[in-house]
């Protein structure tokens, strides 16, 4: 994760404790804002795949249809999107 890099904390975040920049951290923080908020369509940049795979496919993939496109490039991350399947119609 980025905001774990020396460069990062020294640079970026270094009003930030330690702690708070861990993704095992910020990751219930992030699903219980999204579930608060109750949003038919979510729409996140920057969301890491493995986040998206580990934590929000199995906190909204039965509500929501989700979908993520990564960038062209090294990085694993890009622009997900989540729609409350209750909402919306999907159409592939």
């Amino acid at each position: 994760c980025y905001a774990r890099t020396q460069a990062a904390v020294r640079d970026m975040y270094p009003y930030c404790p330690p702690h708070a920049l861990d993704m095992a951290y910020r990751q219930p923080l992030i699903g219980r804002e999204l579930s608060r908020l109750d949003g038919d369509l979510v729409l996140l940049q920057e969301c890491g795949y493995a986040v998206f795979q580990k934590c929000f496919v199995p906190l909204f993939g039965d509500r929501f249809a989700m979908r993520i496109s990564l960038k062209a490039s090294h990085v694993s991350e890009g622009c997900a999107m989540f729609i409350r399947r209750e909402a919306f119609q999907v159409l592939e």
